[in-house]
This record gives C-alpha cells, sequence and structure tokens, in this order.
C-alpha cells in the first residue's frame, strides 16, 4: 500500500519529474515506475482526473519498452480500469481489465494472488454495471483462488466472501450470504 504521507510530500517532485521524462521522451523502465506509483497514490486519493494521464504515460512507456507480457503491463492496465470505473467510464474499464487479464492469467497463472485481485476488481465492475450473474462469476474465482493461495482464515480471502456475500444480497439470496458474511467477519477478526 502506499503510504500517503510521504506520497504527499514527494508528489510535487514526481510531477516536475514527469514533465522532464516528457520532455526527454524517455523511455526505459524506471522512468514508467514513477508514474505508475504517482498515479496509484493519486487514485487512493480520488483525483482521478490527475491519475489518468499518470496511469496512461506509465502504460506507453511500458508499451514501448517490452513485449505485451512484461509483468508490470497489467498492474497499470489494472490501476487505469480503476481509475476510469471510479469515473463511471465502465465500458473503457471492462476493455482495459479483460486485456490486463489476458496478459496476467499466462504470466501469472490462476494462481497468483494478483490475478485473485484483479479477477476481484472485475467482478465489483460487473456489479457496478448491474450484471450481477457475471460479477458473481467473478466474485466465487477470486474467492476460490484465494483459499487456494491463502487459506481460509486470511484477510483477503475474508474480502472476497464478504463481496461474494454482498452480491448475494444484492440478489435477495439472504439465505446463502449470511454464512459467507459470518465467515469473512471470522476471517477479519482473526487478521486483527
Amino acid at each position: 500500500p502506499i503510504q500517503w504521507g510521504k506520497m504527499e510530500r514527494y508528489l510535487p517532485h514526481a510531477l516536475v519529474c514527469m514533465n522532464w521524462i516528457k520532455q526527454e521522451n524517455m523511455t526505459f523502465p524506471q522512468a514508467a515506475n514513477l508514474p505508475f506509483y504517482a498515479g496509484h497514490g493519486l487514485k487512493e486519493r480520488a483525483q482521478y482526473a490527475e491519475a489518468e494521464p499518470l496511469f496512461q504515460h506509465a502504460l506507453s512507456i511500458w508499451q514501448q519498452v517490452s513485449e505485451t507480457d512484461n509483468p508490470f503491463v497489467a498492474p497499470c492496465l489494472d490501476g487505469l480500469a480503476q481509475v476510469y470505473k471510479k469515473q463511471g467510464r465502465y465500458k473503457q474499464a471492462e476493455v482495459l481489465y479483460m486485456q490486463a487479464l489476458s496478459i496476467c492469467e499466462p504470466l501469472f497463472g490462476n494462481s497468483h494472488p494478483f490475478t485473485a485481485t484483479l479477477i476481484n476488481d472485475i467482478a465489483a465492475l460487473y456489479e457496478s454495471m448491474g450484471k450481477e450473474k457475471q460479477a458473481e462469476q467473478f466474485y466465487q474465482h477470486s474467492l476460490t483462488i484465494r483459499q487456494l493461495l491463502l487459506g481460509d482464515d486470511h484477510f483477503d480471502t475474508g474480502q472476497s466472501r464478504k463481496s461474494r456475500a454482498d452480491g448475494d444480497d444484492g440478489q435477495g439470496r439472504y439465505a446463502e450470504a449470511e454464512p459467507l458474511h459470518q465467515d469473512a467477519l471470522a476471517a477479519t477478526e482473526q487478521s486483527v
């Protein structure tokens, strides 16, 4: 997680460096890290309009310096998709999420924490779009991965369980949601 206190101090400097990176047309991997992390910091602060061009620039650099199977392209696509989702630009977010997933699954496989996180992000997008059946499928997939990787008592597994339960609640399936909510609460309590 990004520590906003440090990020806030460094952000003005990062933005000056961003101008220099653009001016000098720097296209090496380290030049992509700055806009990527600054974009995440701004996204976490709900400064989506400011985060968007930073993610786009980082993505542009990664795509210039590497093949699409570079492990840094998928997280960059995910970050930009999150920004689009928060702005209500669901179709654009969906395209980026699916691109990220098409890179992530062959690269990391179905048993990787980032794959589970990405699948959970896609489920949340579908839930926002009112596509409950698709959301449910993706939430279940994420939950299955996290259970295998992290175990039933891990915080992230509990979050996936809660997301799945919230989806069941939204569809009026309260009897199915209740045990998931109880398990999610137990996992959260154990991890604190």
